[in-house]
């Protein structure tokens, strides 16, 4: 879309992740029921969702033209990394990568979903 900007979404999700991480490292207590890993990694996944997400609304064709790019930047990103024009990992890892992304994506739908329908439960009994 015209005056879309997917860099300045992603820089704009990530700075705000990066304050949430910060925070939990500063509040951070053990304790037995809560790993700093666990608090971290979820993090991780929840920034990736968004960032899909978010990209792909401002796309044309939102989700798929997403793929479409990271499918051919990917290529090109490990093509140039194996300094080869087709290496044999080039597929299993493009394959890795997106299930980790498109899991990351779905949860984050879902995640907007569940809030959706938690506020129209709220504004039906006020």
């Amino acid at each position: 879309m015209e005056g879309f900007e997917p860099a300045t979404v992603a820089g704009e999700i990530l700075e705000r992740k990066i304050a949430q991480v910060l925070q939990i490292i500063d509040s951070y207590t053990e304790t037995p029921n809560t790993k700093f890993s666990d608090l971290l990694g979820a993090v991780i996944p929840d920034t990736l969702g968004e960032i899909v997400y978010e990209i792909s609304e401002g796309l044309n064709n939102g989700y798929q033209d997403f793929k479409e790019i990271y499918s051919e930047n990917i290529r090109i990103m490990l093509r140039e990394t194996f300094r080869q024009a087709d290496h044999m990992l080039e597929k299993p890892i493009t394959e890795l990568i997106w299930f980790n992304l498109e899991n990351a994506y779905r949860f984050h739908v879902m995640k907007l979903q569940n809030a959706q329908k938690v506020r129209m439960v709220e504004n039906f009994f006020n």
